[in-house]
């Protein structure tokens, strides 16, 4: 069973982040979560309190 690497969206430090991943995890497969729209947005203040912060609903939203 291969393993997966994910990690948020985070702008332009995504390539540095995604190459540091495969570089100490050749094994494994690195996948970046897909790139913040207002759906994501939706469906993360869907899921959500209202009490939360934003970044919480990006990450739900993915």
């Amino acid at each position: 069973m291969e393993r997966v690497i994910s990690f948020p969206h985070m702008g332009n430090y995504e390539v540095a982040v995604s190459n540091m991943l495969r570089h100490l995890f050749p094994r494994h497969r690195v996948m970046p979560s897909p790139r913040i729209t207002k759906r994501t947005l939706e469906l993360g203040s869907k899921y959500s309190p209202d009490c939360v912060c934003v970044p919480f609903k990006y990450n739900l939203g993915n």
